[in-house]
């Protein structure tokens, strides 16, 4: 493992860094607390950290309680170093966020079965930290398309809103729908249905920008959340997804199949005083009419407050 060393005096951190290498770890060694902080505070910092309590800038204790405060960073392995003997003083270090203590002089050997015991407890975190992360995305990724399920693209949307009114950027939400969807099923079957559901969120996917989210709404809807969209660029960028879906024809079990989308559109100001409610049920009445007027077609709004309404079904 990677190990931060933060000892000043150079003779002591010269044989600690040189025991560590001989272990096979990589060492990262500074001479004061301020630096010791510095990299454990950056991006992807050492998860092992041997830290004297007497150094320059910050001392070991003040390290551990930084480190304490940091909030959704990676668990780090602290082990303080230091002279100081008594009950008190263990207690203190531990307190303050140390997870080891080892007094001066201590023997090679002994460092090394601490550091041990933490490199098997920072393994056991990563595992439990690579566990949660799996569960996060299988709770926020619709199972067929491998896009953001309804909640997640709702979440995100109740995001933007937020993010708009702070930033004083306008965004676009649109609903858009796959055309006579069912006829897929009835015709082909269910696995060309999923096909097509599948391929549908790909192509809606490689058209949107980095920033921009598209989510599984649900059955054959997908919801588009587009960050920082001019109001005259709304009907451009609707029809952009339209045409990027429909633009060529979808295969599934070497049939070729036309199949297009209707879109309904909804331009939001930034100072709108828009509910997520409002949003989707002024985008909803967008694409029952872009559905009516014969699909394959982008209906665009400005959003305009009003009652909301119970959601219209699109077929």
């Amino acid at each position: 493992m990677r190990v931060l060393v933060a000892e000043d005096d150079a003779v002591s951190r010269k044989i600690l860094e040189a025991s560590l290498r001989r272990w096979g770890h990589e060492v990262i060694a500074v001479d004061n607390g301020d630096d010791a902080w510095r990299i454990l505070s950056g991006d992807d910092p050492p998860r092992i950290a041997v830290i004297d309590w007497m150094m320059p800038g910050l001392d070991g204790p003040e390290v551990c309680e930084q480190l304490q405060m940091r909030e959704g960073q990676p668990f780090t392995f602290v082990l303080i170093l230091t002279a100081k003997d008594n009950t008190d003083d263990i207690v203190s270090a531990l307190i303050s966020g140390a997870d080891d203590y080892l007094t001066k002089p201590y023997h090679p050997q002994e460092l090394r079965s601490r550091l041990g015991a933490g490199i098997r407890l920072v393994n056991l975190t990563l595992e439990l930290e690579e566990a949660n992360a799996k569960l996060y995305e299988a709770a926020h990724t619709d199972f067929l398309t491998k896009i953001p399920n309804r909640n997640a693209i709702l979440s995100r949307l109740a995001d933007q809103l937020s993010r708009s009114k702070r930033s004083q950027t306008p965004f676009v939400v649109a609903i858009s729908d796959i055309d006579h969807f069912k006829s897929f099923n009835d015709e082909h079957g269910h696995q060309t249905g999923d096909d097509v559901l599948i391929q549908v969120a790909q192509r809606l996917v490689r058209v949107k920008r980095e920033y921009d989210a598209v989510g599984r709404y649900g059955g054959e809807e997908f919801l588009l959340v587009l960050d920082d969209v001019d109001e005259a660029s709304i009907t451009p960028v609707a029809e952009r997804f339209r045409l990027g879906v429909g633009g060529k024809p979808i295969e599934s079990d070497g049939r070729l199949l036309p199949v297009t989308i209707s879109i309904g559109a909804l331009w939001v100001p930034p100072e709108s005083t828009a509910s997520v409610e409002m949003l989707l049920h002024q985008a909803d009445e967008l694409l029952y009419r872009a559905k009516s007027e014969g699909r394959n077609r982008c209906c665009v709004e400005q959003f305009v407050p009003d009652e909301s309404a119970p959601r219209v079904q699109n077929g």
